[in-house]
């Protein structure tokens, strides 16, 4: 988004075209942004998170590879045009707290807030947001200086490509270690990373033998308050007698 223009001028569109593109490439973000807050809760973080982190990848990857093999001029312009309009739907649309690492999105941002505020344990849950909150603004201030520079004097294939590599990276962290935070409380957080249960991480809500131990728990609690209450009574009634 910052350097739309720039990049659309790199790939061999003139100014005025690369300005008048650029419009549409806003306008994909503000949509895409709008249909990513309205299907997060329905699917969930970690999978929305991944099916955008691929997306992004491929656009990526095209992006590259258009850079390699057509030349300078129009049509590399615009076929880097098109190629940026999935990339941004993608990286809007999609929800990423490690992507936006590497894009700096608007919408990411909010996603990156709710995330870091839902995966870290209460006891922590401040140290651990501001340590979240400071690396994504550092690393999005040392891509927005880097990226210029970097373009200038290796290109746009060797720029994405790196972008293609980190990203790789961060798609096999977030596929092994990111846990679903839909339909869970943070206390059920906290209790599966404790008990290192990964794969019930990995799926929204609890699972199935969760959900036993919490009806025994509950029909305990519910045995406990019933004695209480027999106790009661009879305390009263050797009392009335």
């Amino acid at each position: 988004m910052l350097y739309g223009t720039e990049v659309l001028r790199e790939a061999g569109l003139d100014t005025k075209m690369a300005l008048i593109a650029n419009i549409g490439i806003g306008l994909v973000s503000f949509l895409a942004s709008w249909a990513g807050l309205l299907v997060v809760s329905r699917v969930g973080r970690r999978s929305l998170l991944i099916f955008g982190q691929i997306g992004t990848l491929s656009a990526h990857l095209a992006i590259v590879v258009c850079s390699a093999i057509l030349p300078y001029g129009t049509a590399r312009g615009w076929a880097t045009f098109g190629l940026l309009l999935p990339f941004l739907a993608f990286s809007q649309g999609a929800i990423s707290t490690v992507t936006w690492f590497l894009l700096s999105s608007k919408f990411f941002k909010i996603i990156l807030r709710l995330m870091s505020a839902e995966i870290f344990p209460l006891s922590m849950r401040g140290i651990g947001t501001g340590i979240c909150m400071l690396s994504a603004w550092t690393t999005a201030c040392t891509i927005s200086q880097l990226f210029p520079i970097c373009v200038n004097n290796f290109g746009q294939a060797f720029t994405f490509s790196g972008f293609f590599i980190f990203g790789s990276i961060l798609l096999i962290f977030t596929w092994l270690y990111l846990p679903e935070t839909r339909n869970k409380t943070l206390e059920q957080l906290e209790c599966q990373f404790q008990n290192g249960d990964w794969l019930a991480l990995k799926k929204p809500g609890i699972s199935n033998a969760e959900r036993r131990l919490n009806r025994k728990a509950a029909e305990a609690r519910e045995e406990d308050e019933e004695e209480k209450k027999n106790r009661s009574l009879s305390i009263v009634k050797e009392e009335n007698n």
